[in-house]
């Protein structure tokens, strides 16, 4: 190859260089319950944040109409702020989702929006579930927007154990500015598993991001009749806990905190509903 060709080959990567990200797309995933438990939520999300969490399990919600929304206080490593909202429908063995979320990051003076639209079917005792999102990213300099698409399982065994894996953005979504790439978002993968027993329920799992492990994740929920959920989680070094108060299966009010002792902890707020 020439010194020309070499020259010019240099300057293309140059002018054509996109940013990876080096961790998910959003700092703060959407609702308190999943803040409770340390975001170990994969396996035992049950309400209209499926969405986000895993697609399949929309299949699985104990009412017909679930919808969710709530808001993040505090911007604890520079998590800025969050608002988001979601819906779900169960119709026989089909589950159908609807989310949105608006992250602000103060620390880069950034924002970060998805809408995204769900589905999921069960079979026996496997359920499949597939997201489809436009997602936004937005600073004082540009304006950039891509498709993103998550792909989940799950499986459900003896009412007791559940096991699930989500991939986001499994075909690396790109955030494009006309016909540039602005950003470009590789898979995440979590691999979650939980265990049920009564009242009490304990979740672990697994998230790998860039093809490396990003966090272990532990969480813990008790109910007690059937009107207060207590929840713990660890994510990483990090701490968390939950509270959850209402009737659990039909309307409920949570709030949820991460402590963070270097960069300042976040309390999220968040509503259910389902009939």
């Amino acid at each position: 190859m020439t010194a020309p060709k070499i020259a010019a080959l240099v300057l293309f990567c140059f002018f054509s260089h996109t940013t990876a990200f080096a961790e998910p797309f959003l700092k703060v995933e959407p609702g308190a319950p999943a803040l409770g438990v340390g975001g170990a939520f994969t396996a035992m999300v049950d309400e209209a944040t499926a969405s986000y969490w895993n697609p399949a399990r929309l299949a699985l919600l104990r009412r017909q109409w679930s919808s969710a929304m709530g808001f993040q206080l505090g911007s604890g490593g520079g998590s800025g702020s969050l608002l988001y909202a979601s819906g779900a429908y169960r119709l026989n063995n089909w589950g159908f989702g609807a989310w949105w979320v608006h992250h602000g990051l103060s620390d880069v003076m950034e924002d970060r929006g998805i809408l995204g639209g769900a589905v999921s079917l069960t079979t026996g005792v496997m359920q499949m579930g597939a997201g489809i999102k436009l997602m936004s990213q937005s600073t004082d300099t540009f304006s950039a927007s891509g498709i993103g698409l998550d792909l989940s399982a799950m499986g459900d065994f003896l009412d007791m154990i559940s096991v699930g894996l989500m991939m986001q953005d499994v075909l690396q979504s790109k955030l494009k500015v006309g016909e540039k790439i602005q950003t470009s978002i590789n898979p995440t993968y979590r691999v979650s598993g939980s265990f049920r027993l009564g009242s009490f329920t304990f979740s672990s799992e697994a998230v790998m991001h860039n093809e490396e492990l990003q966090s272990l994740r532990f969480g813990i929920e008790v109910r007690l009749a059937g009107i207060i959920a207590f929840r713990a989680g660890r994510n990483n070094d990090l701490w968390s806990w939950g509270l959850g108060i209402g009737s659990l299966e039909q309307f409920r009010f949570d709030v949820a905190n991460r402590q963070d002792p270097d960069n300042g902890d976040v309390w999220m707020m968040s509503g259910h509903v389902s009939f």
